[in-house]
């Protein structure tokens, strides 16, 4: 297999939708990672970067793979859909309803990426009016801007965390892994400070993995940051929030995609798991942050970032209990309908396939 044919198949695995105009969506992204991923890994002296892919499907996070000597990196149109659809969710407690469409819709996409043809084909029957929640206030361009606005800054997050794992191969791991113990360690020792999100009574280890993640999350959020100055205080104090929320969005695209795959036990054991390790990369980035602040004497600033930690806590403290609970509500209305769906023989499989493609446009 060549080059060219292991990249469509793992392109194909992410599962392609139709996309209209994709030659421009290929400039506009093809853009976006010049001035975004390029840039920063130039300003890291890494001067070979990934090759850019770009592409629409419902896998939706960008990723990064070596095939022999070259590097790829994918960058996902399906993602910027999907953040600025729970940023618009989140933004007015009118649309509050709306967060069990998102959270159907994201099941529908995970079961058919997981291959489980019969349960996206019962979901999709039984799921009209999915995108109710886009009315004309949804394509107001004035609200539009404001969430495209909003959805950059945390698409720019997750395409710079993804090349922070690129440059991770470059640097020196031992002493990164050290710099992000430090901040856990150290300094909440020295300036006994207490987290608003604790990561208390767990028995989880800290691997490599969670370490590494640590990294990128604070490689991207600094370099984003430090583009504000200080006269967009407020601006600053909305970033800030949008990348806290970015980890909370991903984290929940992850959890319903798993839970397509496990049994109801399983769901509650990853669930605790993968929430204290979001809840501990949080909390290392907003360390990070107050830590060099502190370190600049910048008061005011200290004051909007815990300001805007505990807004964040709060909220997300509500919604993630809400995710859960509709989450559960679907994997028990799955396992209530279990025989109809797993014997439902009044119509083929290309058929089924066939209706699922064209209700979540699918190439």
């Amino acid at each position: 297999m060549d080059d060219s044919q292991f990249i469509e198949y793992l392109l194909e695995k992410r599962v392609m939708r139709k996309t209209e105009n994709m030659d421009n969506l290929h400039n506009i992204y093809a853009s976006k990672y010049a001035k975004w991923i390029r840039e920063y890994l130039n300003k890291k002296q890494i001067d070979k970067v990934p090759i850019f892919l770009a592409c629409n499907t419902l896998y939706k996070l960008p990723d990064t793979f070596k095939i022999r000597e070259n590097s790829f990196f994918v960058g996902d149109y399906g993602l910027f859909n999907y953040l600025y659809d729970w940023n618009y969710v989140l933004s007015n407690d009118n649309f509050h309803q709306f967060i069990v469409n998102l959270c159907i819709k994201q099941s529908i996409e995970s079961y058919y990426l997981n291959d489980e043809i019969e349960i996206t084909y019962w979901l999709c029957l039984h799921s009209d009016g999915l995108e109710e929640y886009k009315t004309e206030e949804y394509y107001n361009r004035e609200i539009m801007t404001l969430f495209v606005d909003r959805t950059d800054i945390q698409e720019k997050f997750t395409m710079l965390h993804e090349a922070g794992h690129y440059l991770f191969r470059f640097i020196n791991r031992e002493k990164a892994i050290e710099q992000i113990k430090e901040i856990h360690e150290e300094f909440i020792k020295i300036n006994k400070m207490k987290l608003p999100i604790e990561n208390k009574g767990n028995n989880y280890d800290l691997d490599q993995k969670l370490y590494e993640e640590c990294y990128c999350d604070l490689q991207a959020a600094q370099y984003i940051v430090q583009q504000f100055n200080e006269e967009e205080s407020n601006a600053k104090g909305e970033c800030y929030m949008l990348l806290f929320n970015t980890l909370f969005y991903v984290y929940i695209l992850g959890y319903i995609n798993t839970i397509s795959l496990k049994n109801g036990t399983d769901c509650e054991s990853y669930f605790d798991y993968q929430l204290w390790e979001l809840t501990y990369r949080i909390g290392n980035m907003y360390i990070a942050f107050y830590a060099k602040l502190l370190e600049q004497e910048n008061e005011q600033e200290m004051e909007l970032l815990n300001k805007v930690y505990t807004e964040f806590v709060h909220m997300f403290s509500g919604r993630m209990k809400e995710v859960r609970e509709i989450m559960s509500y679907i994997k028990a209305m799955i396992n209530e309908n279990r025989h109809d769906i797993e014997n439902n023989f009044d119509v083929n499989d290309v058929s089924k396939i066939n209706f699922i493609k064209e209700y979540l446009n699918l190439l």
